[in-house]
């Protein structure tokens, strides 16, 4: 990979089974990436890093602009029926409902802290292992300074809590996660679920058109991806717009090359298909894949799965 971006922890983390080392592999021209010179040619994949600008020079075959997450978000106008429908849901809200959870929105600065301290940092930790990237307790402050903490409570016990950030354009964001110390037990208890349906329930009754259930890792087979796709939401591309005043997304996406003679990157694709852009629009690349139960709807839907092994497909 070329550069020093967090988001290579994610793709290290999901094609490989142990965490190993990365290093740079040097300092090459745009123009001897696209062509795949030298040592290059021998790279089962490579990542670099993208905008509008250089994406005018890698358009050799093979190479794929791919996303660095993808946007997962919920229209709020759909009846609440039909986002709870799949049975998945279903059972999670199951054994939620046994949990007897209660809720209550906190906006004092103290209980951010302890959310942060003793909920998010945790849960983040465990959850993500060496791909953590933690957000500081004074950006998130920032963040909460717009919004409020949905908090969960089993009886008088607050254990889990959403940051929810109202936006522009009648959004309501699901910020950031966590329950208490990351307890294994309180995942199992569906603590996260009961959380969801609540933000449904609450975002439908103040008005709300979109939920914004934030960014996910463009794997198809990323675990919080599923999990939000199951709840109804629909994925979009990082778009370009400005956030106070200064120009975002220019920079939300890779120039992917994949070596599809290398047996390497065929095993890649096969195990776990990615998500790239194509003619403005997000479709699945795999190799000899089918997609899987829980990715199934978003093909029955509309969404292009492509298999690599038809020559016809260059990128």
């Amino acid at each position: 990979y070329f550069g020093e971006l967090p988001q290579y922890k994610s793709w290290i983390a999901n094609f490989f089974s142990d965490s190993v080392a990365a290093d740079p592999i040097g300092t090459y021209s745009l123009t001897a990436i696209a062509k795949r010179k030298a040592a290059l040619s021998e790279c089962d994949v490579l990542v670099c890093p993208s905008n509008p600008m250089s994406r005018l020079l890698i358009t050799e075959p093979g190479w794929f602009v791919i996303p660095k997450y993808v946007k997962c978000l919920i229209d709020l106008h759909k009846p609440i029926e039909q986002l709870v429908s799949r049975h998945a849901v279903k059972d999670d809200l199951r054994i939620a409902r046994k949990k007897n959870y209660r809720f209550e929105v906190l906006r004092h600065e103290a209980a951010f802290d302890q959310f942060y301290h003793e909920m998010f940092v945790p849960t983040t930790r465990i959850r993500h292992e060496d791909r953590a990237n933690i957000s500081s307790l004074e950006t998130l402050k920032k963040a909460f300074k717009n919004g409020y903490l949905l908090a969960a409570y089993q009886e008088n016990e607050w254990v889990a809590a959403n940051l929810m950030v109202p936006q522009n354009g009648n959004i309501l964001n699901w910020a950031n996660v966590g329950w208490r110390w990351g307890a294994e037990q309180l995942m199992k208890d569906r603590v996260v679920s009961a959380l969801m349906f609540e933000m449904l329930v609450r975002g439908k009754n103040e008005g709300y058109d979109i939920l914004d259930l934030g960014s996910c890792n463009p794997f198809v087979n990323d675990g919080p991806l599923g999990y939000k796709l199951k709840w109804g939401a629909e994925m979009s591309l990082p778009l370009l717009g400005y956030d106070e005043d200064r120009l975002q997304g220019l920079n939300s996406y890779l120039s992917v090359h994949f070596n599809i003679e290398s047996d390497s990157a065929r095993f890649m694709l096969k195990n776990s298909p990615v998500m790239d852009k194509h003619d403005g629009h997000l479709r699945a690349l795999s190799y000899d894949a089918q997609p899987r139960s829980d990715f199934k709807r978003q093909v029955e839907d509309g969404l292009p799965w492509i298999n690599l092994a038809n020559p016809e497909i260059s990128g």
